[in-house]
């Protein structure tokens, strides 16, 4: 059983920054942010709520959604993630900075009554699971969701193997999530670099150090009211990778290193008209 806190709106107070009332910036007021985190210690929602802190962007409230099995487990042949790292619990973290905190599943019908009568500006994932259109269509100006891949050509699950394979570039897309899986409207995209000495290990961490770089700079933008998106539709929804077509991207990976510069230059190219920024100057 599941603790849920429900907290009242009350004792919800917007903190310490502005954006504009409208997205062309004639007047500012506070804005009320909303994180969606695990309730379990988390790399993600660890470094991303104190990248906000740190930034200014202080959180009004976080939900984390408690444990659940949905039986996903670790590949054997190829590992992309660190392991035996040791965080604070989400709850400890808000409990030190003072921030409000509660525990329930990100698609209860309890959530779904309070962002109703809370309302909040804006929502950012930094751990969820799928949310609804019922928790989503109660953000004014949405909810912000770091995409660690290309979109909409790298959906779905897998995407730092799937980009090697397809031969994509490594990517952030940082985007206005709606009821549909990695589409919405796309704010920023950013190629991540690759070197030719990095394990699949080096490439993740990374990934994930530009998902918060693109966060900040994503709020910076509608702080300053230069909010402008791109529409995503369809792309490619990648499942999890098989056995064997991870020992094809494994035995192609040393390749897909050396020729990394030319993937990501050619990727760039042929799409113009997507919100490219660069954090690599």
């Amino acid at each position: 059983m599941c603790r849920v806190a429900i907290i009242p709106i009350m004792a919800i107070c917007t903190y310490g920054w502005v954006l504009p009332s409208n997205l062309n910036g004639c007047s500012h007021r506070r804005i009320m942010l909303v994180v969606f985190t695990y309730d379990f210690p988390h790399k993600k929602s660890h470094d991303g709520l104190l990248k906000l802190i740190y930034s200014g962007c202080r959180p009004d409230l976080v939900i984390g959604a408690p444990f659940r099995d949905l039986g996903f487990k670790s590949s054997p042949l190829l590992r992309v993630s660190p392991r035996g790292l040791r965080y604070p619990a989400t709850a400890e973290l808000c409990k030190y900075f003072g921030i409000a905190y509660e525990v329930t599943p990100h698609d209860s019908i309890q959530l779904s009554k309070q962002m109703s009568d809370l309302k909040p500006d804006l929502g950012v994932i930094l751990g969820a699971r799928i949310l609804k259109v019922n928790i989503i269509s109660n953000f004014q100006k949405g909810i912000i969701n770091m995409h660690p891949g290309c979109l909409p050509d790298n959906r779905g699950l897998d995407n730092l193997k799937w980009a090697i394979f397809d031969e994509l570039p490594q990517a952030v897309s940082t985007h206005l999530i709606d009821s549909k899986i990695d589409l919405g409207e796309l704010i920023e995209i950013c190629t991540v670099p690759v070197f030719e000495d990095d394990s699949f290990i080096d490439i993740f961490v990374r990934i994930q150090n530009y998902e918060l770089e693109s966060l900040i700079s994503v709020l910076n933008k509608l702080k300053n009211g230069e909010f402008k998106t791109y529409s995503l539709h369809r792309g490619k929804y990648n499942k999890t990778m098989d056995p064997e077509t991870e020992y094809a991207v494994k035995k192609n990976f040393d390749l897909c290193k050396s020729q990394y510069q030319s993937i990501r230059k050619t990727y760039v190219e042929t799409k113009p008209e997507l919100p490219w920024v660069n954090y690599e100057n």
